[in-house]
């Protein structure tokens, strides 16, 4: 027999967990979980950059510009070769700059292995400019060219680069500009394209010395000449034969 609906023994209902937490516990975890995520976010990419316009430089003149291969300071055996041809690339935007070929700085150096590898000191690279018969040559080094190892790998580009007029032997401008990390957290930049980008900030931050009026070189520190002593004045010394008004002072 089946029992009545009013006869069926009433259900116990479960004991309800109470989670106390205190009313300003939600809101601080929220911000700390906001900056967190910010603090993540910019800590997936950093860069220092160092600019130098040597005061005086005549920036604006046209100029026939020959890139130098640039030292390779890492362990990436092709690190030089490509960051210069990305130099390249960047660079024919410049408009006062009149850049030599690639393949013929590197066509005039084809077996000589000790002046790729001079190529980033000065004099070597004023001679290299001299022989290459050009107004001006970029040289200098990358210094990072890899990923770098951790929770994440993220490419790090290093490079130091120099702008020097051939006939004066003066640098003009000089440049160093590191980079490591991708765009942002959901975004990873590739070796080449962090490359890319320090090369296309190298050829503005150019542009921009071009466009900026010229800063004035220091003026020289005048040497004021020395006074003529009149007849009769008292030598400093103080030594024989000298005079006061004139009259001669007792030794």
């Amino acid at each position: 027999m089946t029992p009545s609906p009013l006869h069926q023994t009433p259900r116990t209902p479960l004991p309800r967990t109470n989670w106390n937490f205190p009313k300003a516990a939600s809101p601080l975890l929220g911000l700390v979980l906001f900056v967190l995520f910010v603090l993540s976010v910019s800590g997936c990419a950093g860069e220092s950059v160092s600019v130098y316009v040597t005061p005086g430089a005549n920036l604006r003149a046209k100029r026939t510009v020959a890139i130098m291969p640039l030292a390779n300071l890492t362990t990436h055996p092709s690190a030089g070769q490509i960051i210069s041809d990305l130099l390249y690339t960047e660079l024919r935007t410049v408009q006062s700059f009149r850049l030599l070929e690639n393949t013929e700085v590197w066509n005039r150096m084809a077996g000589k292995d000790q002046d790729i590898e001079d190529a980033a000191l000065t004099q070597r690279a004023r001679q290299l400019g001299q022989d290459l018969l050009v107004d001006a040559v970029l040289f200098g080094a990358v210094t990072e060219f890899r990923y770098k190892r951790g929770l994440d790998e993220e490419p790090a580009v290093g490079i130091t680069l120099r702008l020097m007029d051939v006939a004066s032997g003066q640098v003009l401008w000089v440049a160093t500009i590191s980079r490591v990390g991708g765009c942002d957290l959901f975004c990873k930049d590739s070796l080449s394209r962090s490359a890319q980008t320090i090369c296309r900030q190298m050829a503005a931050d150019i542009e921009a010395a071009i466009r900026k009026e010229p800063t004035a070189a220091p003026p020289a520190k005048e040497t004021a000449a020395p006074r003529p002593q009149s007849s009769g004045s008292t030598p400093i010394n103080g030594g024989p034969g000298a005079s006061v008004a004139g009259k001669p002072l007792a030794n």
